[in-house]
């Protein structure tokens, strides 16, 4: 089999049925960036992989003076604060809230990647995964 581009908005969900280990290349996830949505702390993502049932593994969230933008293995620059100053965003540093995202990883057989808006008012402006079965 050959690797799937997946591209859109809103949320992404993919289970591995191929019955192999299927390879997961997040390229970029946009967050909403609504007016108002980085000042009340409800506009975001979560995303989590592995067996049903696994919770969200990773979350960010858009706050009073930040704005989480996306993630993604090709995001290398992004803002913050008032006056939009410049902070690195691959392996997100920043606010210690932020956590580290994962951009690639695998999928054993019947497991699931799904990459959600944290609230569904403030939907994932942007995503593009590759699954890539090995």
């Amino acid at each position: 089999m050959s690797a799937t581009v997946h591209t859109g908005t809103g949320n992404f969900s993919y289970t591995n049925n191929t019955g192999g280990n299927v390879r997961f290349i997040v390229g970029v996830v946009m967050n909403s960036t609504t007016s108002g949505a980085s000042q009340n702390n409800e506009a975001g993502v979560t995303m989590r992989f592995g067996p049903a049932g696994t919770p969200a593994c990773f979350q960010s969230s858009n706050g009073t003076n930040q704005t989480f933008r996306g993630f993604g293995k090709h995001i290398l620059y992004g803002s913050t604060g008032p006056t939009n100053q410049g902070l690195q965003i691959k392996n997100i540093s920043g606010y210690s809230s932020w956590g580290t995202w994962v951009d690639e990883g695998w999928l054993a057989p019947n497991d699931t990647i799904e990459i959600h808006a944290k609230n569904n008012s403030y939907p994932i402006d942007f995503y593009n995964v590759v699954t890539i079965p090995e």
